[in-house]
């Protein structure tokens, strides 16, 4: 494995905080997609990492909120990976809102 990883522990960590990440993107996408609007798919997303917390007598959660807990003092590559995650997240929710408030502008417009 390590092959496929040259850099070590650490950057098979910050690959796998990448997936994370690019997991958490995706089913936020879905959720909006599928959810009416951005609150609801947060709503949902949320409620599902709470019955994933209270299930699993607090044992499994977010991937990526404690490992930002962990590396918030350093500066390496997890820590920078972990931080693009959580910008892709942002991003996501930021552009859903425009949208959805563009959507919203035009009914009114219509209207």
């Amino acid at each position: 494995m390590y092959h496929h990883f040259p850099d070590g522990n650490e950057q098979v960590a910050a690959s796998a905080i990448e997936q994370s990440g690019t997991d958490i993107v995706d089913a936020l996408g879905l959720l909006f997609d599928t959810s009416g609007s951005v609150a609801e798919g947060i709503r949902r997303f949320c409620n599902y990492y709470i019955h994933e917390l209270e299930s699993s007598d607090f044992a499994r959660g977010c991937p990526l909120a404690t490992v930002a807990l962990e590396t918030s003092g350093t500066a390496n590559k997890i820590q920078r990976q972990t931080g693009t995650a959580f910008e892709g997240i942002i991003s996501l929710v930021a552009h859903t809102l425009k949208a959805q408030d563009l959507r919203l502008h035009a009914v009114e417009s219509a209207e």
